[in-house]
């Protein structure tokens, strides 16, 4: 029943399965004991008994009302009340079969539904977003009206609905502005619609311009992420010179700290925020095509954020001006290339990449602590240059010179 019924008939591979029954959980768990099953025990305070027959699992529920036709009834979409019972005929309560043939997303009492449960507001959008469904009038006008509910939902159902949505259709984010939901997701987000960017660099304003780029990045939630914050600071830095050219100095910084606020409200794990946060403070950061520059720009970055950079990279780009796209998107291939000949030759990136270590310093008659890291960090800059020099004489020797230096200092 439910969406799995929805999924078969459009043809869409089902994620779970949903059943109904009249038994109660008492009778469920006594059923399915006998038969050997693996019960996972939760839900059973809502009546429902999850049940894993090979790996599969099923969601067996006890009705909500006298039967299946009350039960359906209850559900939030009409494309959502439907069953198939033991015949597999369809049963079908309020209209849901011809709701999907006309691709409709709609409730029978918006209003009810939406009160009952405001997460549904911002269900209708994902569902949209996911199905390539219109949402209905009446349904349109009770989210509407009834929008302000949302605000008493929990932070981690909106932040799950919401990854849903840009998991699926980025275009859907202005569906959230539409239906005046944004404001309790990121409202600094409504600061950047129709803000055109007065930049020779962009042919669109800031919003379009953000929602492109979520749409040319993979559907990733970190990337999904890191394009719809990394410009949604632009509003609050933006500059007009003398000539009418927009400038938008250090909105990476209020970007970045517009999703670390809101990340943080909606309850994201730790880490995804410290990547977000990386990856739009410095989304502006380009190496240039030389061995030189992009060893340093792994070494400050690492491997595993410049292989995402490349990503936001290239989703930043397709969402610019056009007339130089492909200009920009080669030479991020030509860095692209050079990093992963790098990755493959494995050079010193690192301190812990250097063929001497903090003792073999400690031999040479350096004191443990700030001088060998210093000392150690020099090495570096010189391996960044020229990793040939990366053998335990030569950096002997270099470390030697550097001591030396010191002292006449």
């Amino acid at each position: 029943m439910g969406g799995c019924v929805r999924d078969l008939l459009l043809k869409r591979k089902p994620k779970d399965w949903d059943i109904s029954t009249s038994a109660t959980v008492d009778q469920m768990l006594s059923i399915f004991k006998n038969k050997g099953c693996t019960i996972v025990p939760t839900g059973l305070q809502h009546g429902t008994v999850t049940v894993v027959v090979n790996k599969e699992m099923y969601e067996i529920t006890h009705f909500r009302g006298e039967n299946i036709t009350e039960d359906l009834l209850w559900r939030d979409f009409t494309i959502n009340s439907l069953a198939l019972d033991r015949k597999n005929n369809v049963i079908d309560p309020s209209g849901g079969l011809n709701d999907i043939k006309n691709r409709i997303i709609r409730s029978v009492d918006p209003e009810k539904a939406i009160k009952d449960d405001p997460l549904r507001m911002l269900r209708a959008i994902r569902f949209k977003a996911q199905l390539g469904f219109k949402i209905e009038n009446e349904t349109k006008k009770a989210i509407l009206k009834l929008n302000n509910l949302l605000g008493d939902v929990s932070f981690e159902r909106i932040r799950d609905e919401f990854n849903k949505i840009i998991l699926s259709d980025p275009y859907a984010v202005f569906d959230l502005v539409d239906h005046k939901l944004m404001k309790f997701i990121c409202p600094e987000f409504l600061g950047t619609i129709r803000i055109d960017q007065k930049n020779p660099n962009h042919h669109l304003d800031i919003a379009n311009h953000i929602v492109e780029s979520m749409v040319a990045a993979p559907a990733d939630l970190v990337l999904r992420l890191t394009m719809f914050f990394h410009d949604v600071g632009k509003p609050q830095t933006m500059k007009v010179d003398s000539e009418g050219v927009g400038h938008f100095y250090s909105h990476n910084t209020v970007s970045e700290e517009i999703a670390r606020q809101t990340l943080k409200r909606l309850k994201y794990s730790n880490k995804t925020i410290r990547i977000v946060k990386h990856l739009i403070h410095y989304h502006d950061s380009f190496p240039e095509a030389t061995q030189k520059s992009v060893r340093r720009f792994v070494n400050k970055h690492g491997t595993e954020y410049t292989e995402l950079f490349f990503h936001v990279w290239r989703a930043d780009m397709k969402a610019q001006e056009p007339s130089r796209l492909q200009e920009k998107l080669d030479t991020i291939d030509e860095v692209e290339k050079i990093f992963k000949d790098i990755k493959e030759s494995k050079p010193a990136l690192s301190i812990k990449d250097l063929e001497i270590n903090g003792n073999d310093l400690m031999e040479l008659g350096l004191s443990e602590g700030p001088e060998i890291g210093n000392v150690l960090n020099k090495l570096l800059e010189i391996i960044l240059e020229d990793p040939s020099k990366n053998q335990r004489d030569t950096l002997i020797r270099l470390a030697k010179e550097i001591k030396e230096s010191r002292k006449d200092d």
